[in-house]
């Protein structure tokens, strides 16, 4: 169960955006590109297959993007165009050139922290994402652009019980009235086959009452919550209950 605004279930990596005019080879189709180098200051050691967050708003994208869907962007992690990387668009507004992506890159760290960015291609109208985007490690995802579907491969989608579409720092949310709205995960979890669980939220509140941003309940459970057991008032909480007893942080 989920409460509150809360827009992935996944981790989330900052970047910074160097624009470069230099010539290099570029993909069969392809008329423009964009160097994006990553603020290495942000990630620890080396990260694989790490889907990397990209957000954007730039008139290039407003004027030379062709497909009015954003699908004429890719993503490769050389300068030749030759090493297409997995993607999965969240949004694109064709009207602002405002562009919202996950990319999967094979490698970030202090050594290898560019990816390339290519557009502009009218041959391109069909939808180049994959949810082969996130790897086995990721459970599920959740996007909340108008869906509710898992994102991953996993297709463990949500049920929607009384939250609405909100907007938010990135992309889109949902807005939960703390009271009973929430949305049901199709998912299960055991202490005794799964002995670890992370979890990945961006949540803003008002409200420093006691309130569940996400749980599994059944008869062993675990909680992230908003002035939990073991936390201040306005504080997130964890709580975890097994056959061993309850545990709060």
């Amino acid at each position: 169960m989920i409460k509150k605004n809360i827009k992935e279930f996944i981790g989330v990596l900052c970047f910074a955006l160097l624009f470069t005019g230099a010539s290099i080879a570029q993909p069969t189709g392809y008329n423009y590109y964009k160097v994006v180098t990553f603020n290495t200051s942000q990630t620890y050691g080396n990260n694989t297959n790490f889907p990397v967050l990209i957000s954007v708003t730039d008139t290039d994208l407003r004027d030379n993007v062709e497909n009015s869907n954003g699908y004429d962007i890719i993503f490769t992690d050389d300068a030749n165009g030759n090493n297409i990387l997995d993607h999965q668009i969240e949004s694109y507004n064709s009207s602002t050139g405002e562009y919202i992506a996950w990319v999967k890159k094979p490698t970030v760290s202090d050594a290898n922290n560019t990816l390339y960015m290519w557009y502009g291609n009218s041959s391109v109208n069909s939808d180049p994402s994959t949810n082969q985007t996130w790897s086995e490690d990721f459970r599920s995802v959740y996007h909340f652009n108008n869906t509710f579907n898992d994102a991953s491969p996993n297709g463990r989608n949500g049920t929607n019980n009384g939250t609405t579409s909100t907007t938010c720092k990135i992309g889109s949310a949902r807005n939960f009235d703390g009271n009973n709205d929430y949305i049901a995960l199709n998912d299960s979890y055991s202490s005794s086959s799964e002995s670890a669980v992370t979890l990945a939220f961006w949540i803003k509140t008002t409200d420093s009452d006691d309130q569940i941003i996400m749980s599994y309940d059944r008869n062993e459970y675990w909680r992230a919550e908003i002035n939990g057991t073991g936390a201040g008032s306005g504080q997130i909480g964890w709580d975890v209950y097994t056959d061993d007893g309850q545990s709060d942080f």
